[in-house]
């Protein structure tokens, strides 16, 4: 008597998850912020120091990156809104029809690309005793070939060694 009255009940349980409709994915892509490899760096002078920023992405159509390595991925210092560009590997449409997704790594070098900002004026990429560390987040977007703009995410804070 138990048996049968447990079957009706897991065939309900089943049936909504099999019934559910496939999701349209936007042919404007979108963007996730996942994490940082590490959250203090050494600004760049002699010393070449890194960090990943690694994100996930989803677009519908799956045009995303260019042929001629032109800029699709932005990122913006919170200090001054400087805008750094980059370039992601072409994803062939003839294997994207049904949209693609996947994670997007984006390698950033200290090395006379990253240094201190200071408040007092003092020159970028030296040292400071009175500043002794910048913090700052990057917000990211990225842009596919049809020009669609994604959603902007930001990263957790980084602290920048000025020594």
């Amino acid at each position: 008597m138990m048996r049968n009255l447990l079957f009706p009940f897991i065939l309900l349980f089943f049936l909504p998850l099999s019934c559910k409709k496939d999701n349209q994915v936007s042919s404007v892509p979108t963007i996730e912020f996942v994490t940082l490899s590490k959250d203090t760096i050494i600004q760049g002078r002699q010393l070449n120091d890194s960090l990943t920023i690694t994100l996930n992405f989803e677009d519908g159509d799956g045009d995303i990156g260019f042929e001629d390595n032109v800029a699709n991925i932005f990122l913006r210092d919170s200090r001054d809104d400087f805008i750094k560009e980059y370039a992601s590997p072409v994803i062939p449409i003839s294997g994207a029809a049904n949209g693609v997704s996947g994670e997007i790594r984006i390698l950033i070098t200290t090395l006379f690309n990253v240094c201190c900002i200071f408040d007092n004026g003092q020159d970028p990429c030296t040292q400071s005793v009175s500043q002794p560390f910048n913090e700052f987040t990057y917000s990211i977007f990225i842009e596919d070939r049809a020009g669609n703009q994604s959603n902007e995410v930001s990263t957790s804070t980084i602290t920048l060694r000025c020594d």
